[in-house]
């Protein structure tokens, strides 16, 4: 809802004219409610600002989807979340990781090194297998591959408190 500066004014004033008269029944002179006042009509000045460049959610959600508003497109697009969902089976071996070094050093692997090691310790592939059926590449060409990647893990563990359980 806008704001209706009319009828927020009226009510302001209502408001100051009462406080005005309890002001005085408790001893205070007019400079001194002139002065919280002044100080009330700013805050009432800056409530105003706020309102009028502050748009609601409820508003926005009520448009419906074919809402032409950019901030409401600005504001869905930043609460949008995506999930690539087809790593989540193959790889959610990796979940289960309950030292946290070690889970951090995994999940920093690309999806090609990720792939090797689910071949070789979740799918139970041996190093030929892999090599010949797989990569169709020599057994060295594997065990380089997967000897790097173990190096790579256990440089992340260590710099990140070893193997001991958090």
């Amino acid at each position: 809802m806008s704001w209706n500066n009319g009828y927020e004014r009226r009510k302001f004033e209502q408001v100051q004219k009462a406080q005005a008269k309890e002001y005085r029944k408790c001893g205070m002179n007019e400079g001194q409610i002139q002065a919280m006042y002044l100080q009330d009509l700013q805050e009432y000045r800056n409530n105003r600002i706020y309102a009028i460049h502050i748009q609601s959610i409820e508003e926005l959600e009520s448009d419906g989807e074919e809402s032409r508003n950019a901030l409401h497109k600005k504001f869905l697009l930043s609460m949008t979340c995506t999930m690539d969902m087809s790593e989540c089976g193959r790889y959610g071996w990796i979940d289960e990781i309950e030292n946290n070094a070690l889970y951090c050093a995994i999940c920093k692997l690309n999806t090609n090194q990720k792939e090797l090691l689910t071949l070789l310790y979740r799918d139970g592939y041996t190093l030929s297998e892999v090599a010949d059926r797989i990569y169709h590449t020599s057994v060295a060409a594997v065990s380089l591959r997967l000897s790097r990647i173990q190096k790579r893990i256990r440089q992340f563990v260590a710099e990140n408190g070893g193997l001991r359980n958090d």
